[in-house]
């Protein structure tokens, strides 16, 4: 039964910021409405609401008391918390003050206490603050903390989800999840009375049963179960706005076809999709803005005539009015958004509005001309504009794709005051996934999966399968499309009577080609105004493109932000150690000369926590400077003295508002290979820097696109003119002394706009002009360091060939030093080819010089390098069976460039070291990476690496699987202090380093609720011997990135091929037959490789076991067959029988120890057997072991394999017997493997 959706109007009447309560939830928790308040005690609370706002009003003596009774009154009455339940706060151990001033002079504690009788275990936390307090800060002066995290906070390091914070009027209940994004949500007393429902509501979620009822109906549990619809409102918007994009193009395409191809003469399709995709950025960024305050919204003029928020509510009305047709012959909306554009961009200056210009490239009119009809070139401020016909429906469902939730039971209204910055930022970085390309010819949209959302094939391909047979159709449009064969063949057999379907393509295309596609009818996908997908030839269409998650890009949550963040930046941020009692925090100078980088940022979501975290640090070093007796000026130079210059504001988020701009335009620097991303990254720090009258922060000098990893990091690299640079100069003096000048003339101008004070939009487009000068200067020397990137990468180790090549470059070079422009463009020229050898796109390899890009950070004296590096690099791998494919030319560069690069190839390793090169001495390296990297023995060059510069904090904190969604292997941080600018020599250590598994970060328990003997148990274990190290291997076949081409579900009809096992035929006592063939004499294309051994070495080894299991699996190898390395093999024991080795791997002593101390155990996708963790294990008594089965052994295990109970528990209790395990021991050992194969 749905809930009349009139109940959750409640839910628009209060101010929700961050995720709170899911509809769903709430319906399923409220059935049949909120229940009224009783009318007696509605008086009282009226009443009593009365006097209290007149005390407040009248500064009566007697407030302090009548606040404190009336709030009490709430609790007591409204929500009938008695004495029993409701305890005043007292510092006895249960709870601890949260000390979080900078000076520890500022403390904060609940007023009250909502905990049963029977328990400890806090429900509710309340605070009461004075009436008038804001809710935002607390404190004395200004510049407080924000009061709302402190609570937050409190919340958290108590483990009590729920807090309640009020001033009497403003009643705030506080969502404080472990790990995840908090959220607030906000009463106001006075509207309970004028809005009935909202007190309903309030009483509803906050009474006594809402804390001490059943467990699954508690407030508690009412948000634990929102938060997993956050992913789905995610999911959902992103698919919204995937398919806003797409018929927005497809809008443009139209249009380019009305004007003969003109419109879109000389657009690539790449910048048609960022066109598209900024279009909808812009309205967000309007949205989230609008909903602030922070525009005109509520100023008629600007409501009936620019707004977004207002827009779809007049089309909506217009087409319930009208109909849909009438908004389809109607295109004054398009017009209309992109004169809100250009109002944001340039202002209004009008009688009847004003407003301030934000400017930015998200809003520059000329970066996407033709959106305005405009031919590419032609300046905004003096061509005119013929707005492109996009109809009025398609601007509304770009609106409804912002502002409308779609769901089964109904459409929500979104609010963007409650979606987080990140969130946002992830819905965006999930459309990186997309592309536009031209058709090449008539292609049809295809029905997907989740996994294939809009698959698309040419129709030729159709209809070539078809007359290839039935099954041949059905095999083709399943590759394509991924769905079950039942349900392609299911719409292929009503296709030919679907009518309505070739009625829809005849009147979009021509009755010919309907009929050509009238057998496909049904498999077609519909756009959103339900015709069918059909692109003619020509035509853009937006695809899937380079998966970002296959190369190993995931959003980071900011749980994990927020962690690592701090981590890095405390020490930074404080003049004394954070281990002190009493930390000293740096000086406001001190604090904005800091310069945090994250090279690989995505849609900033580190760059977004790292602006928060040192403004708000910021603030309070204000505060302490004037505290001090100093000034602050509103550009936030602390004076002694302000004379005629403006005073920092007092309001408390006026002052955060400037301290995030100061911090976004003068510390955060970002790097990442996709374009695109730089965009999102600026609309992430944009929002998050938002306030109203100001212009939005100049970004472009610090948010850059290039590959972090290809690239020069040093000044000697460029004046030697070598990647690798050495002793040998091979420029003359006057070269270096040019790019000396160069760089220190461009580094002038940008340390000049580094510190350029922010007040209009003059201030900014000063800035673009300082950027563009000192861009314009390194010109030259950045087609050099192309040139030499591109010489070190075309010659892949070859010699010979690289040193003509630069002997060659250092001509070109002395020739662009003496202003040589048609040098310049030689160089160029030459480089772009050589950066695309190897057949790859030439935008992947765009490399991104930090000497260059940033020349006042890798300076050549003073502090050269970041203070801190940061981020969640890609985790894509090169090795392994999961293996990205890498040319040649780029592995080459990397091997020869990269010390990491010569264990486990993977991206993240060369992250890690690139990271580590441009850090400063005395830096913080703060990297995600996977919880690999920490034990790994392929990754012991990036351990080596680390500790040949750095200190590692050890332990490291460990993240299992709950980072990322729908992302199995674990993760964990790398953090690390510089010490060394140069590497160590001897080579540094490759041991492992240890990780935090036990810490409060999404861990693992693997003290797994033991039973009070198990410990007992387990340090018996822990003392006995290991048998020796040589005894197991990992010599299975690898497949390399071939596995497709030698591993075979039958036997080829020709060439040499054998039976090979896998893991999943293994099983305890018992091998299974193999399943699969081994092509033996398969010779590997370029770039292809693989290794298969000689037979006699996999036959050498007598047992075998799976690797992928949570506890060693091993069984006898009689038959003596290939296998993979999926499985991993045992040599036996001297003098031990094989039978023995065999019943002690299986044993639940071994299990039970291996998953009580493994890390890879817990893993729920995938858990890890490793030779280093057979290494580990407790070896019996064999001679006790054997004595106790006798001369049965041979005989029990050949009935354990049959899977005979009584033979397995007899093996089973001889094992445990040897391991010094009484009969009670060894039942404990039971009980535990129980649960933990449960678990």
């Amino acid at each position: 039964m749905m809930t009349d959706p009139s109940q959750l109007e409640w839910l628009s009447l209060v101010e929700v910021s961050g995720p709170f309560l899911a509809a769903p939830v709430l319906e399923n928790a409220f059935p049949q409405g909120l229940e009224p308040v009783v009318t007696s005690t509605r008086r009282r609370i009226r009443a009593a609401y009365e006097e209290w706002r007149d005390a407040v009003d009248q500064d009566d003596p007697l407030l302090p008391r009548l606040h404190a009774e009336w709030i009490h009154l709430i609790l007591a009455e409204l929500l009938e918390f008695d004495g029993d339940s409701l305890v005043a706060w007292k510092s006895d151990g249960l709870l601890a003050s949260v000390e979080d001033g900078v000076d520890g002079s500022s403390s904060l504690a609940p007023t009250w206490v909502v905990r049963s009788p029977s328990s400890i275990d806090s429900k509710l936390l309340v605070f009461a603050v004075p009436p008038g307090s804001e809710l935002g800060t607390i404190g004395q002066g200004a510049g407080a903390a924000e009061l709302y995290e402190r609570v937050t906070a409190f919340c958290r390091a108590s483990t009590v989800r729920v807090g309640l914070l009020t001033n009497g009027e403003q009643w705030m209940v506080i969502n404080a999840p472990l790990g995840l994004i908090s959220g607030q949500a906000s009463w106001y007393a006075r509207y309970w009375f004028q809005e009935p429902v909202t007190l309903r509501a309030f009483q509803a979620l906050l009474n006594v049963r809402r804390c001490f009822g059943p467990a699954e109906r508690t407030l508690d549990a009412l948000l634990e179960e929102s938060t997993k619809h956050q992913d789905h409102v995610t999911d959902t918007l992103g698919e919204q706005v995937r398919r806003a994009v797409e018929v927005l193009i497809q809008a443009l395409d139209k249009a380019d076809v009305d004007r003969n191809r003109d419109l879109l003469r000389g657009v690539s399709p790449d910048e048609l999709y960022e066109a598209g995709l900024t279009v909808m950025m812009r309205l967000v960024f309007i949205l989230c803005a609008e909903e602030r305050g922070l525009l005109l919204l509520g100023d008629p003029v600007y409501d009936d005539s620019y707004a977004a928020s207002t827009l779809r509510g007049q089309l909506a009305d217009a087409a319930d009015l009208h109909g849909y047709e009438v908004l389809e012959r109607r295109q004054d909306a398009w017009s209309r958004l992109l004169a809100l554009f250009r109002g944001i961009f340039g202002g209004i200056a009008h009688e009847n509005i004003h407003l301030p210009a934000m400017g930015s490239s998200l809003f520059d009119p000329d970066r996407f001309s033709f959106l305005e009809g405009r031919a590419p070139g032609a300046p905004w401020m003096t061509d005119i504009s013929v707005p492109v016909p996009i109809d009025n429906r398609t601007v509304l469902l770009l609106l409804n794709s912002l502002q409308v939730l779609e769901r089964p039971d109904g459409a929500l209204t979104l609010s963007y005051r409650a979606l987080d910055v990140e969130q946002i930022g992830h819905i965006y970085e999930r459309l990186l996934e997309y592309s536009v390309v031209r058709a090449g010819t008539i292609s049809l949209g295809l029905k997907g999966t989740s996994r294939r959302q809009a698959p698309n094939i040419s129709l030729a391909s159709l209809e070539s399968a078809l007359m290839a047979g039935q099954e041949q159709l059905e095999s083709v449009v399943q590759q394509t499309c991924g769905r079950s064969i039942a349900a392609i063949r299911n719409d292929l057999s009503r296709a030919h009577d679907d009518g309505a379907v070739a009625e829809s393509v005849a009147t979009l295309i021509d009755a010919q080609l309907a009929k050509r596609i009238q057998p496909f009818a049904g498999l077609l996908r519909v756009d959103a105004w339900g015709e069918p997908v059909v692109y003619g030839c020509g035509s853009f269409v937006v695809t899937a493109g380079t998966d970002r998650q296959e190369t190993g890009s995931h959003y980071t949550p900011r749980f994990l932000t927020e962690k690592l963040v701090k981590q890095a930046l405390d020490p930074m941020v404080h003049a004394s150690s954070v281990d002190a009692g009493d930390p000293e925090l740096r000086t406001p100078e001190a604090l904005l000369s800091l310069r945090v980088c994250d090279p690989a940022m995505g849609s900033g979501a580190f760059l977004v926590q790292a602006c928060r975290y040192l403004a708000e640090h910021l603030v309070l070093a204000w505060q302490a400077a004037e505290r001090g007796g100093a000034s602050v000026t509103i550009e936030g130079e602390v004076v002694q003295a302000l004379r005629d210059r403006d005073p920092l504001p007092g309001h408390p988020e006026e002052r955060i508002a400037i301290a995030r701009s100061l911090v976004a335009e003068r510390c955060l620097y970002g790097v990442d290979i996709n374009p695109l991303a730089v965009e999102l990254a600026k609309l992430s720090l944009w929002l998050v820097t938002l306030a109203k009258a100001r212009p939005l922060g100049f970004l472009d000098h610090n948010l850059r696109s290039g590959d972090s990893i290809l690239g020069l990091t040093t000044f000697d690299q460029l004046e030697q003119l070598n990647t690798k640079p050495d002793l040998i100069k091979y420029q003359p003096d006057m070269f270096r002394s040019v790019v000396e000048e160069l760089t220190s003339e461009a580094t002038s101008i940008r340390r000049r706009l580094r510190c350029t004070p922010v007040r209009d939009i003059e201030d900014i487009e000063s800035m673009a002009l300082l950027n563009a000068k000192a861009q314009e200067i390194l010109r030259g020397m950045d087609a050099i360091a192309d040139g030499l990137v591109g010489e070190a990468l075309y010659w892949k180790g070859d010699k010979r060939g690289l040193h003509m090549g630069r002997e060659a470059l250092a001509l070109e070079a002395i020739a662009i030093a003496h202003g040589d422009d048609e040098a310049r463009l030689r160089v160029r020229a030459r480089a772009q080819i050589a950066l695309a050898v190897g057949g790859g796109p030439q935008h992947s390899r765009r490399p991104f010089h930090w000497v260059l890009e940033f020349p006042e950070v890798l300076e050549r004296s003073g502090r050269c390098g970041f203070d801190v590096v940061v981020g969640n690099p890609p985790w894509a791998s090169y090795s392994g069976r999961q293996a990205v494919p890498l040319d040649a030319w780029s592995a080459s560069y990397y091997s020869s460039h990269f010390r990491s690069f010569r264990g486990w190839k993977a991206l993240h390793s060369l992250f890690i070291e690139q990271a580590l090169r441009i850090t400063a001495e005395g830096g913080t390296l703060a990297l995600l990476v996977p919880a690999q990297v920490a034990d790994l023995k392929g990754y012991g060059p990036v351990r080596a690496v680390l500790r040949s510069y750095a200190v590692i904090s050890e332990p490291a904190p460990y993240f299992g699987e709950a980072a990322f969604v729908g992302v199995t292997q674990p993760s964990c941080a790398v953090i690390a202090s510089k010490i060394l600018s140069t590497a160590s020599d001897p080579p540094a250590s490759e041991e492992a380093f240890t990780l935090d598994t036990l810490a409060d970060q999404g861990e693992i328990a693997v003290t797994h609720d033991r039973d009070t003997g198990l410990d007992g148990v387990l340090s018996k274990l822990r003392i006995l011997p290991k048998v020796r190290s040589d005894a197991f291997a990992d010599p299975g076949v690898h497949s390399g990135n071939s596995a497709k081409k030698i591993v075979l579900s039958a036997r080829p009809q020709a060439g040499a091929a054998a039976p090979v096992r896998e893991g999943r035929s293994v099983f305890p006592h018992r091998l299974e037959l193999p399943t699969k063939w081994l092509l033996l004499d398969y010779r590997p294309e370029e770039g292809e490789y693989f290794t298969i051994r000689d037979l006699k070495l996999y036959a050498s080894f007598p047992i075998l076991l799976r690797q992928t299991a949570k506890r060693p699996i091993a069984a006898k190898h009689s038959d003596r067959t290939y296998f993979r390395n999926s499985i991993l093999a045992c040599r036996g024991l001297s003098e031990v029988p094989v039978d023995a080795v065999v019943a002690w791997l299986n044993s639940s002593a071994v299990a039970v120890f291996h998953m009580t101390s493994v890390r890879e155990a817990n893993q729920k996708a995938f858990p890890q057997v490793k030779i280093r963790h057979l290494r580990d294990l407790p070896a019996p008594r064999w001679d006790v072991m054997l004595d106790a089965v006798g001369s049965r052994l041979a005989e029990l295990c050949e009935a354990a394999s049959r899977g005979d109970a009584d033979a397995l528990d007899e093996l089973d209790s001889s094992v445990s017997w040897a391991c010094g395990l009484d009969q009670s021991e060894h039942e404990t050992v039971r009980r535990a493997l129980a649960r933990l194969e449960e678990g």
